[in-house]
């Protein structure tokens, strides 16, 4: 049986990367992520939740939004470095509000479509935050997004929200996928900026460069030498990029964001890494638009979401398919599952790879053996306790192991 460290091991794996799961063939092979519970709604679409104008600019506000990846969206349970940046403002006595068509954190999804992962389920924004904060979280950043991507919206964001500031950190994922070259993606981030003044003439911006991640199995070995290549394209270039009406500005994580104490996977930030992320943007607002410096010191450790056990699992079998799903666990970024032929009395053996979803389904090695299924949260390196244990044998779950 394997060690739980080195499922812990391989959750990182998978929170960093997009990466197919698949159950230990030992016991039940992987078929396809299990459909949706009939009557759960959907993940709310970008176009239904743009419930502002962008036209009530006269309010006295700065008006900023937040243009990035899953590092500006957060997962649920985070604070985000957008929180962080949202008390400097307030302690600093800026009067702003972010804007943008999305407010809430990234959730994982009930189910995954039959095409994962090929085809991923649609990217949540109702996540909640840390409990206990409060703050105007509006924003325009999504999970998984590309500068490829971000560079075909900006302009109708832009007009809808007229921000008088823009952030942006865009680019890990047009290089850790190999969607784009470091030349390539600094082209993107200039179309981009060129689409935003198309819409706002005067719009401030601070673009930022690209994180370091702690390399995991799976990912390109030479991944770290092209980001520092974009980063020093994008610093030679981008002092050409301003204008009078519509200055630019660089906000440099390469440099000072640390994958091995800043992240919780290697990639996305843990709650030191968000005020990192925040104190890079304040400082390049400071220096190029006169805003306060960021003066709140950065803590040695901010305690994490640990999702806690999944309350409920079940096993249902049709055919020579079983369809195994659990309760969702509030900060989780995946699950492992751990499955046995209890006929032939085995052990149980984890999925080789978390799983991203509340559900999965598998193929029976054996229609007629009795299985036994349960799972394990994670976020980052913590997993949780055992879920109870379901049987194929049985509609309702064993006692919590």
């Amino acid at each position: 049986m394997r060690s739980p460290w080195a499922v812990v091991a391989l959750v990182l794996t998978l929170t960093a990367l997009v990466a197919t799961a698949a159950c230990a063939g030992a016991v039940a092979a992987l078929v396809w992520p299990a459909e949706a519970v009939p009557g759960t709604p959907e993940p709310t679409g970008r176009a239904d939740l743009a419930g502002q104008d962008g036209q009530d600019g006269q309010d006295g506000l700065l008006r900023v939004m937040v243009t990035g990846d899953s590092i500006s969206q957060g997962r649920e349970g985070d604070f985000t470095w957008r929180y962080r940046l949202w008390e400097h403002f307030r302690s600093g006595g800026v009067n702003a509000r972010f804007v943008g068509p999305w407010t809430g954190t990234y959730v994982i999804p009930p189910a995954q479509p039959d095409e994962y992962p090929k085809v991923d389920a649609p990217i949540s924004h109702d996540g909640a935050y840390r409990a206990g904060i409060d703050f105007p979280t509006e924003n325009n950043a999504e999970w998984g997004w590309t500068a490829l991507e971000a560079k075909q919206t900006i302009a109708g964001d832009v007009a809808r929200y007229q921000p008088d500031i823009l952030l942006v950190e865009l680019g890990y994922n047009d290089l850790a996928y190999a969607l784009n070259t470091p030349a390539g993606l600094v082209a993107d981030l200039h179309t981009l900026l060129t689409r935003a003044r198309a819409a706002r003439p005067s719009i401030r911006v601070v673009l930022a460069d690209v994180i370091h991640p702690t390399l995991l199995p799976g990912m390109s070995p030479d991944l770290n030498a092209r980001i520092s290549e974009y980063n020093e394209l994008l610093a030679r270039e981008l002092p050409s990029w301003g204008t009078a009406p519509s200055p630019v500005a660089l906000a440099g994580l390469g440099a000072t964001y640390r994958a091995a104490t800043d992240t919780y996977d290697g990639v996305h930030p843990n709650g030191v890494g968000e005020f990192r992320v925040a104190r890079a943007f304040a400082d390049a607002l400071a220096i190029a638009f006169g805003l306060p410096l960021y003066r709140t010191p950065i803590p040695q450790t901010v305690p994490e979401t640990r999702p806690s056990a999944p309350q409920s699992i079940t096993a249902v079998k049709e055919g020579g398919i079983v369809t195994v799903r659990w309760s969702h666990s509030f900060g989780a970024g995946g699950y492992v599952l751990y499955s046995r032929d209890a006929t032939l009395g085995r052990e149980f053996t984890p999925s080789d790879l978390p799983l991203p979803a509340d559900s999965w389904k598998l193929v029976l090695p054996d229609p007629a053996h009795t299985f036994e299924y349960y799972v394990r949260a994670v976020h980052g390196p913590y997993l949780s306790p055992a879920s109870p244990t379901a049987s194929t044998a049985r509609t309702d779950p064993l006692p919590m192991r």
